[in-house]
């Protein structure tokens, strides 16, 4: 099975569509272009450190010495907690005298922002009988799951490759496996998201598990997969309605199955009144949201551009005051970014979804949230690796694409701090380059596959 429909075979050997072997890594230039883009938010992100330190700006570290520590970090765990300590403070207070009040007592009286819902902590209850519950226990297996979502970003980028390479391109593809391989070390999403302790590292390895079990057209395997991943961030549920709409049985079976026995299980052992509880988080994070930079949605733009709340400094125990216009604003976007992924079956006569069309949705769902923090878009590596292979494969991508996705690639995987010097002003949209990035990772995926479409 092709992983891009519709497509002409490529003759590695004809120079009229031999666009990698030829016209990308045809040359030593060529490659050092592509190793130079690679490693370019690690260098916008240290020039950024660096300017924002010399203005004397409150910095936020900086991401080369950060990247230099996560290979440290994957040999010896830190105890970085940031999904960690509110998860285990829940699991406590779950089995302990009050634990049919988990997010009434932690969310709204501690005001100890843990959002994730029951079924997560499903994971730490198995967890617990062979590993220790804590922050440097919980890193160990980060440290495995980061592993292997950087060696699956290599699978993938060879599925990608398989049916249109020759013996001769070999070497090419070679490289762009290495490519793959180093992308979630170089990528600030993946690179933060392991470093502060995050379980976000989980998602990202069960999206990217997701889109490779899709190109080898194993859609039972990816159906599981987006349901494990939604036990962690429910708002991927949205995939059982992608599922049905693109007609896709296997997998949205797959996914349900998967899902609904995460939440019989987290039912049963705590209970509905803290399921019920953690709807209304869900409602009151979606009427007020956060205006700290970090977060990457509408709802953070509104909130920043309307000077609603600190925007620079973090607030572990509050969050943005409910304005009425961000608040409709983050409701309309939301169910925008929700809606396009689910049209498309219809816009385009009834064509099957392709490994971009799920790509396309991965992103947008992230983006529809109140809250897209930047590691977030962890989510988001799995479509650059496809469109790298599809760069490599074939012939007829608009360059104009091209130029759109090394953009969208600089501006969601670096570090740009130095745009703080813009919070105090109406130039503050700036903030919001990753889901400016993520916008144009989207417009980037829908002309690909428009050109997928025609050639």
């Amino acid at each position: 099975m092709s992983v891009f429909p519709k497509l002409t075979s490529v003759d590695a050997h004809s120079s009229a569509t031999r666009p990698l072997a030829s016209a990308v890594l045809g040359g030593g230039t060529p490659r050092k272009a592509l190793l130079a883009l690679l490693f370019a938010p690690l260098l916008f992100g240290f020039l950024s450190y660096a300017i924002s330190a010399a203005l004397g700006m409150t910095t936020l570290g900086n991401p080369l010495a950060t990247s230099a520590a996560l290979i440290r970090r994957l040999m010896i765990p830190n105890e970085r907690s940031d999904s960690w300590e509110p998860m285990i403070q829940a699991l406590a207070l779950l089995h302990g005298a009050h634990g049919g009040s988990l997010y009434d007592i932690l969310f709204f009286q501690r005001h100890e922002k843990f959002q994730y819902a029951p079924t997560s902590l499903v994971w730490l209850e198995g967890i617990k009988y062979f590993a220790p519950l804590t922050p440097a226990g919980l890193n160990r297996i980060n440290a495995v799951a980061f592993i292997v979502n950087s060696i699956s970003g290599a699978f993938l980028i060879r599925v990608c490759t398989r049916d249109k390479w020759s013996i001769a391109a070999e070497e090419n593809r070679n490289f762009l496996t290495v490519v793959a391989l180093l992308l979630p070390f170089v990528y600030w999403p993946t690179v933060y998201g392991f470093t502060v302790g995050q379980i976000q590292v989980w998602i990202n390895l069960l999206a990217t598990l997701a889109v490779l079990f899709w190109c080898l057209d194993r859609k039972i395997g990816c159906g599981i997969a987006l349901g494990l991943a939604c036990t962690i961030k429910p708002q991927l549920g949205l995939f059982l309605l992608w599922g049905l709409v693109w007609r896709e049985w296997r997998l949205t079976a797959a996914m349900a199955a998967t899902a609904a026995l995460f939440g019989l299980i987290s039912v049963l052992m705590y209970g509905l009144a803290n399921h019920l509880g953690f709807i209304e988080v869900l409602a009151y994070i979606a009427r007020h949201g956060e205006s700290f930079r970090a977060n990457q949605s509408v709802n953070g733009l509104l909130n920043r551009l309307l000077f609603v709340g600190n925007n620079t400094d973090w607030d572990g125990a509050n969050f943005a005051p409910y304005n009425p216009i961000v608040r409709w604003g983050t409701l309309l976007s939301g169910l925008v970014l929700m809606v396009i992924p689910l049209a498309l079956s219809r816009a385009d006569g009834g064509r099957r979804a392709s490994a971009f069309d799920l790509c396309f949705a991965i992103v947008c769902f992230t983006m529809a949230s109140p809250v897209a923090w930047e590691h977030h878009y962890g989510l988001a590596l799995p479509a650059y690796i496809l469109a790298l292979g599809r760069f490599a494969s074939v012939t007829g991508v608009p360059r104009r694409i091209a130029v759109g996705l090394a953009m969208s690639w600089l501006l969601v995987g670096s570090n740009l701090q130095i745009t703080n010097v813009f919070s105090g002003t109406y130039f503050n949209p700036v903030q919001s380059y990753v889901f400016i990035g993520g916008v144009i990772l989207l417009l980037c995926l829908t002309g690909i596959r428009r050109s997928a479409m025609t050639a």
